[in-house]
């Protein structure tokens, strides 16, 4: 599971530009997004692979903001954040089955409210699975 969140404030002649990015084992992104000026985005992508050595997410963010030399009342910010988790089950004959392995992050330099809303969705991916596991054992 993958989400990104990219948000731009600019005032008077200033310019800002967010672009974010969310991509599994090296592939192309699941997730791409860009914005500039007073925009925002919040994308959430779910991907299912299947590797016999490991698996990594990525999130790649970038901002940049401008603000003329000659203004002294134009400003620009930009703010990003990002939730990624994996989960995953050896799947080996000669090993007995070991269960689900999980790992989540998330991070994000805006307000209480993203940061509290990106740390909600991984529990919701990694609790969903949980609960569909238990129920599909005979």
């Amino acid at each position: 599971m993958g989400r990104i969140s990219g948000r731009t404030t600019v005032s008077g002649t200033a310019t800002a530009q967010e672009r974010g990015t969310w991509r599994v084992n090296g592939g192309l992104p699941l997730i791409n997004q860009s914005i500039s000026q007073n925009n925002a985005f919040d994308a959430t992508a779910l991907a299912t692979t299947s590797s016999t050595t490991s698996s990594d997410n990525t999130v790649s963010t970038s901002g940049t903001v401008g603000v003329p030399s000659t203004s002294s009342f134009a400003s620009a910010i930009t703010t990003n954040g990002y939730a990624h988790a994996l989960r995953g089950e050896l799947s080996c004959p000669s090993i007995p089955p070991v269960g689900i392995g999980r790992v989540s992050d998330t991070g994000t330099p805006q307000d209480n409210a993203q940061r509290l809303s990106l740390r909600l969705s991984l529990l919701d991916f990694l609790y969903c699975h949980r609960v569909e596991r238990v129920r599909a054992r005979p």
